[in-house]
């Protein structure tokens, strides 16, 4: 499996200014950028065969080591990175896009996805971590959950994606991140069954077999929503509290 890390950054981000750097990939975690953290536990998964970085290329250059990684510059916006960076890779395989703001992300982690990958055929799999999970690892941590019939479920911020799909589930998402400040005009984008999935997952009525069903419909992709039990994964690093959480579990080894 190919792997892609987002590290493109944005002009807005006051908090990573914050912190002295102007792209939250290389905020400081116990003297190592961010993203440096993420890039470890890829290449020392041994199903990575190739990892492509997205950002700036200079600065991802003085703060990555070269071998095994290709650095590509930023092409527009996240879908256009996304794009770019899946058309440089064999469509043959699978490819795995996460962002660079996971830093507690381990070998072990990855491997529960990608035998969870390997157990079905889809063209995008999302995993999700059980709201018991995350708090039982990271007491404490605020993260935003889905209750859905199954229980609380937050999202990861990894997806493996059929790089044959990619184009067409760019359009999908394109339309979705255009509107995305108008709920109203975004529901439209869905057609009446996203509108109904959407009510339905608010209200806590789906199952997690019941929301594939539906997210695949509307889509017109497969897709599949895969257990996690590793909640680092989804732990992201966004604010303050989050940044103290890693550099603590960083320090320690854990």
């Amino acid at each position: 499996m190919h792997a892609i890390v987002l590290a493109g950054g944005t002009e807005d981000d006051k908090w990573a200014r914050q912190h002295g750097v102007n792209n939250k990939a290389f905020l400081p975690i116990n003297n190592l950028p961010m993203i440096t953290y993420v890039i470890a536990a890829l290449r020392e998964c041994p199903r990575i065969d190739q990892i492509i970085v997205v950002g700036p290329v200079d600065a991802l250059a003085n703060s990555l080591p070269g071998d095994g990684i290709q650095l590509l510059p930023e092409q527009g916006d996240i879908i256009d990175n996304v794009l770019a960076a899946v058309l440089e890779l064999p469509q043959d395989k699978k490819v795995l896009i996460c962002t660079s703001d996971i830093p507690m992300l381990t070998p072990e982690a990855l491997d529960s996805v990608f035998n969870a990958v390997n157990e079905r055929e889809a063209d995008i799999y999302y995993p999700i971590i059980n709201q018991v999970d995350c708090e039982r690892r990271y007491p404490g941590v605020k993260r935003t959950y889905a209750k859905l019939k199954n229980g609380s479920f937050t999202g990861g911020n990894v997806l493996v994606v059929n790089p044959k799909q990619a184009i067409p589930l760019s359009r999908v998402f394109r339309k979705l991140v255009m509107e995305r400040k108008n709920p109203v005009r975004m529901l439209l984008t869905l057609g009446l069954p996203g509108i109904i999935f959407v009510l339905q997952l608010a209200l806590g009525l789906l199952t997690v077999s019941e929301l594939e069903q539906r997210l695949s419909r509307i889509l017109r992709i497969t897709g599949a929503a895969i257990y996690c039990a590793y909640p680092e994964i989804g732990t992201d690093v966004d604010k303050d509290s989050d940044l103290e959480l890693a550099r603590r579990i960083l320090a320690a080894g854990n």
